[in-house]
């Protein structure tokens, strides 16, 4: 599946599910709102893919609020190159890396993650699997 195969305004607004979580890059009350640490965000999309992979597979978005407003990100470009190589770097085995794609002339970042036919590790932390809307901890042989 490619992102242009997606229809990201209605996936960003629709509910979040087994196959689809969206994350806000922003943090703070409103009017105040800050981007989000890139450690925490990195952690999320490892986190995110990797139950995915473990699961039946899903989409990610980035930039996108719980209530489905499109706010986009203000990271600088090395920053986005970063956080959309996470599956490819933290993962054991590695996934594939993330893309820029727009969603109402936003920029937002995507992550469509299939299956795995073997359990997929975020270094260091274990192997994540989603459970309805949630990312648990498993081990590989349950995932297996």
């Amino acid at each position: 599946m490619k992102v242009a195969d997606l229809d990201l305004p209605r996936l960003a607004r629709g509910p979040e599910g087994l196959y689809f979580e969206r994350k806000s890059l922003f943090d703070g009350p409103d009017g105040e709102k800050q981007p989000r640490g890139r450690r925490e965000v990195r952690d999320d999309v490892a986190d995110v893919t990797a139950a995915f992979a473990n699961s039946d597979g899903g989409v990610l978005v980035l930039g996108v609020e719980d209530d489905g407003t499109v706010t986009g990100h203000k990271y600088p470009a090395d920053a986005v190159e970063d956080i959309l190589a996470v599956p490819e770097r933290r993962l054991a085995p590695p996934l594939g890396h993330g893309v820029r794609a727009l969603v109402d002339g936003i920029e937002v970042l995507v992550f469509i993650v299939e299956t795995s036919p073997v359990p997929v590790m975020v270094q260091a932390n274990g192997y994540p699997c989603r459970v309805g809307d949630t990312v648990v901890r498993m081990p590989a042989d349950r995932i297996a």
